[in-house]
């Protein structure tokens, strides 16, 4: 799931009393900067924004020198790290 829907499930569990990461452990995904500042700070996947950035760039302008759409489709998959904090232990 997203940083956003992570934060919310945060606030949802302690809502109901649910103790994160002793009961529960959460991870979102993207990185959000507000990820680290929450309580229990976030836990979450850091994908490369910038070489997927990149790379839709290069793309989208290969692909507007084209006369015609490309009929193979390409498969890009970005590096990414695993930021740990305190809602799984860290």
């Amino acid at each position: 799931m997203t940083d956003t829907l992570a934060m919310g499930v945060l606030r949802s569990l302690a809502d109901v009393e649910v103790q994160v990461p002793e009961q529960v452990e959460v991870i979102g995904f993207d990185n959000v900067e507000s990820s680290e500042f929450l309580v229990p700070s976030l836990s979450t996947i850091d994908p490369d924004h910038g070489a997927m950035a990149e790379r839709a760039v290069a793309l989208l302008a290969r692909r507007i020198g084209q006369a015609e759409l490309p009929q193979d489709r390409e498969e890009f998959v970005s590096h990414f790290s695993l930021v740990v904090r305190e809602s799984t232990s860290g």
